[in-house]
């Protein structure tokens, strides 16, 4: 029986064949990372927190 020779694990992502969904040069995309606390995040990805409170209008009778 012949042994074979394992490649380690960190240089598998190298003998990866590219795909579509890799970049131009063959490299995975980035995938997108959480911000970090004290990160500016634009309005659009701030999760807006309302509070409804109820108002009783007898206490401004």
């Amino acid at each position: 029986m012949e042994v074979t020779e394992v490649p380690d694990a960190d240089k598998l992502d190298q003998i990866r064949p590219a795909t579509l969904e890799d970049g131009e040069d063959g490299e995975r995309p980035t995938p997108p990372q959480p911000p970090r606390p004290g990160d500016d995040v634009p309005e659009a990805d701030a999760v807006e927190q309302s509070i409804e409170v109820p108002i009783d209008d007898e206490d401004y009778a």
